[in-house]
C-alpha cells in the first residue's frame, strides 16, 4: 500500500498534496504501531 504512494510522490515531483498524502500515511502507520506496542507491553504486565 504503501508503495505505490511513494511512486506516486516521487513521480508528482513538488506536488504538496502527495508530499501530504505520503507525510500523512508515514504519521498514521507510525502512531498505529505505537500504540499497538503500548497496548502489548500492558497486557504483558
Amino acid at each position: 500500500m504503501e508503495l505505490p504512494l511513494l511512486a506516486m510522490g516521487t513521480g508528482v515531483k513538488g506536488s504538496p498534496l502527495a508530499t501530504t498524502i505520503i507525510l500523512v500515511v508515514v504519521v498514521g502507520v507510525a502512531t498505529w504501531s505505537f500504540f499497538r506496542d503500548q497496548k502489548r507491553r500492558k497486557s504483558k504486565d
